[in-house]
């Protein structure tokens, strides 16, 4: 990887987390987790990592936790809703 990947990388992170917040919080995402639970605040792959101190971006936080537990990397320059959703799925690449 060269210094200007690790800059592109860096400075995709925030929006990246921006975005993955603003899915989980999407209207499609919260009747989801009406119809079957799944991915519902607390229920899902990565809430065990949620501390609830992050204020906001909680969701997309604790993913970032989950993702570094489980020594998986996150595609930061990846914000596309299929990547999003693959990953609430606990598909990872």
């Amino acid at each position: 990887m060269t210094i200007d990947e690790a800059h592109e990388i860096i400075n995709a992170r925030p929006n990246w987390l921006k975005a993955f917040q603003k899915y989980c919080d999407s209207e499609q995402i919260q009747k989801e987790s009406e119809i079957n639970g799944i991915n519902a605040c607390g229920y899902g792959i990565q809430c065990d990592y949620c501390d609830m101190k992050f204020g906001t971006q909680q969701c997309a936080r604790a993913m970032e936790n989950y993702m570094k537990r489980k020594r998986i990397a996150i595609n930061y320059l990846n914000s596309s809703k299929e990547y999003f959703h693959k990953l609430l799925e606990g598909e990872t690449e």
